[in-house]
């Protein structure tokens, strides 16, 4: 009987993901799935490079071994998620059996069998379904490997959750998880040396992924490089903002004032990465080179000319020193009717170069020698206007050459930063400011369309201390033109007369993905702090109510918060009320089974992982995955308690 209820809780797993897969599914995504994994799937069976730090190469490279060896055929690798998916009412029924009674866990096989929300995600391309398995397995060998106390079970159970760990980053702290409550809560207490296996086998499946990271970055990157911007995300999602955190005016410094990197010892990468698209989409040059110099260096550079290729033309240049701008400028030649075409990017070459600061100022003014027309310059021009501050280099911001700094000078400023950005000549036009409102403790900046950017009397050098609302001033922030492309003319530099749109190529500095990751990683690790810094109990207010929220589904009407569709408003609500269910039937089933002598300890800790070390970040729901089936064992446990009662009050006279 046993084997026949746990056989029909497979095969209603496997019969509704299959339906899922060939008739229709209740998610948005189709096959193709989200996060780009298909097209990294893809790139893994070609052989190609891995492109990225944060996203681990485990559910990728799953992908690969059905794409390298069927093609792209999306539904082999969709069909092994079901079937890999249907073991997983048998695994909640191996670790509930054991530790609290066989008839709740054919309950708990039947309930995941049925309702398990990764039936859902196992048919389409995302690393969640995979992980779910991995992560009910790990658990269930760990809780065999306990009660045998055999050490190739310990090592199994590390071997499977190194493998989670390279499919999800958030599994990296599971093994800790597991062994301090193991070695706190069980009884007798596991050998250490048993623990220090299960430990030993899970982070070694983790070296092949941080030695490559090592080898690219020189840093080590053991999960990913993406959970500096996880936890900015989080660090925004606080009170008044946690329903729709991207509405937080502090999101506007997720993008740089200046190009800049801190130095850390490597190359700094020059990189020519795609042509300026639009209607010239499809040209492409021939050869691509770069000429640059530093502030500390006036020698000009010019590396050899590469021939372009599919992904860009990099150029490798010294490391350099904090405190140090570089120049430079792409050379390029282009096919064209009227023969090969050669033109420079920025148009202006060595006139107006492209700049990048290497610099350990993240959020001051790390423009020097004033290359560009930035925010810094209109703080300056209000303190001024506001409170009549004097300005060090004043000729530098008379705009209008009266020899005398005034609103004028602000208004233009406002208006170089606001010109057309396509013009490689930067055109004000006057009329962008309303006026400067001064107070004795800010001054606030108005613009024409009604935005408003406020500078703190007690300024401390950090773009962080501004507040910027409404577009405009918003663009201010983090809007910048080099000061030479005010005073460019065709009678200076004739290339101006008749370049072309087309032949111009996008680039930068350390943009390629294993420069620009980790430090956009670091930068936004420390955006993040600097806001739990001037929020830290709204942030721990917001971290509690995420770890609420893995549990209990709460919809929108934003259509950046939450999908939006016909009836999503009823739907939505209709999915609080049954999380909420689910989740007061959960904590029954804990108390139940703890009651009745279960022992729940392991199970709940299982639940409780991703909540508890998840939720400092942004979450969603998805992310309650791993944990649900087991979340979905003690509803069982509730739910046979329940038909237990109701029986019981039948059966009496």
């Amino acid at each position: 009987m046993v084997r026949k209820i746990l056989l029909a809780a497979w095969a209603v797993s496997v019969a509704l993901g299959l339906a899922f897969v060939f008739v229709k599914a209740p998610h948005p995504w189709g096959w193709e799935g989200f996060d780009n994994y298909r097209q990294l799937g893809l790139a893994l069976a070609r052989g190609d490079q891995f492109p990225t730090l944060e996203v681990p190469w485990g559910y990728p490279a799953f992908l690969a071994v059905f794409y390298r060896t069927f093609g792209d055929r999306q539904w082999i690798p969709l069909v092994v998620q079901v079937l890999l998916n249907g073991f997983v009412p048998l695994l909640v029924y191996d670790a509930v059996a054991r530790r609290i009674g066989v008839r709740e866990a054919l309950a708990a096989a039947v309930v995941v069998g049925c309702i398990s929300f990764n039936t859902i995600y196992a048919s389409t391309q995302t690393s969640d379904s995979l992980c779910t398995v991995l992560f009910a397995a790990t658990i269930v060998l760990f809780l065999r490997a306990q009660s045998s106390r055999r050490p190739l079970l310990f090592a199994a159970s590390g071997v499977v959750a190194g493998l989670a760990m390279q499919v999800r980053p958030n599994m990296l702290l599971l093994p800790i998880w597991l062994a301090a409550l193991s070695w706190l809560l069980r009884r007798p207490r596991p050998a250490a040396a048993h623990i220090a296996v299960f430990a030993a086998a899970a982070y070694v499946v983790l070296v092949p992924w941080t030695i490559r990271n090592e080898r690219l970055t020189g840093r080590f990157i053991p999960a990913s490089a993406h959970g500096g911007i996880q936890l900015w995300y989080g660090s925004l999602q606080v009170a008044p903002f946690f329903p729709n955190w991207f509405d937080n005016p502090r999101d506007v410094y997720g993008e740089r004032t200046f190009p800049s990197a801190r130095p850390d010892g490597h190359n700094l990468v020059i990189s020519s990465l795609k042509p300026i698209g639009g209607i010239c989409e499809g040209v492409v040059p021939q050869t691509v080179g770069v000429t640059y110099w530093t502030d500390r260096s006036a020698e000009r550079v010019t590396l050899p000319a590469q021939p372009w290729r599919e992904g860009g033309v990099h150029f490798e240049i010294p490391p350099q020193p904090a405190d140090t701008a570089v120049y430079y400028f792409f050379d390029a030649t282009w096919t064209s009717p009227a023969g090969v075409v050669a033109q420079q990017t920025p148009i202006a070459g060595a006139a107006d170069p492209a700049v990048h600061f290497v610099t350990t100022d993240d959020f001051g003014d790390q423009d020097r020698h004033g290359d560009f027309v930035d925010v810094f310059d209109v703080i300056r021009l209000v303190r001024h206007e506001a409170w009549q501050e004097p300005i060090a280099d004043s000729a530098s911001l008379d705009f209008n050459h009266d020899r005398a700094i005034g609103f004028a000078d602000l208004d233009l400023a406002v208006g170089v930063l606001e010109s057309d950005k396509n013009n490689p000549v930067a055109v004000a036009s006057p009329g962008s400011v309303r006026r400067v409102i001064a107070g004795d403790t800010a001054a606030t900046l108005e613009l024409r369309d009604g935005s408003t950017l406020l500078v703190p009397r007690t300024f401390s050098g950090s773009v962080l201390d501004l507040e910027a609302h409404g577009e405009t001033a918003r663009g201010i922030v983090h809007t910048r033109r080099t000061r030479r492309s005010v005073d460019l003319s065709a009678d200076a530099i004739p290339a101006l007369t008749h370049f072309e749109q087309c032949f111009r190529v996008a680039g930068g500095v350390d943009t390629v993905f294993y420069r620009a990751q980790p430090q956009s990683q670091d930068r936004f690790t420390r955006l993040a702090l600097d806001d739990i810094r001037r929020a830290p109990l709204a942030y721990a207010a917001a971290t509690f109510r995420r770890m609420v929220g893995i549990f209990v589904t709460v919809g929108s009407e934003n259509r950046d918060a939450a999908h939006q569709f016909a009836g999503s408003r009823v739907l939505y609500g209709l999915g609080t009320v049954v999380t909420v269910g689910v989740f007061v039937l959960f904590l029954s089933g804990i108390a139940i089974a703890w009651r009745h002598g279960g022992d729940v300890a392991p199970l709940v800790a299982a639940v409780f992982y991703v909540p508890v070390t998840i939720a400092p970040f942004l979450t969603n729901a998805r992310y309650s995955l791993s944990g649900q089936p087991f979340v979905l064992a003690f509803v069982a446990i509730a739910l046979l308690a329940l038909y237990d009662a109701v029986r019981l009050r039948r059966s009496r006279p």
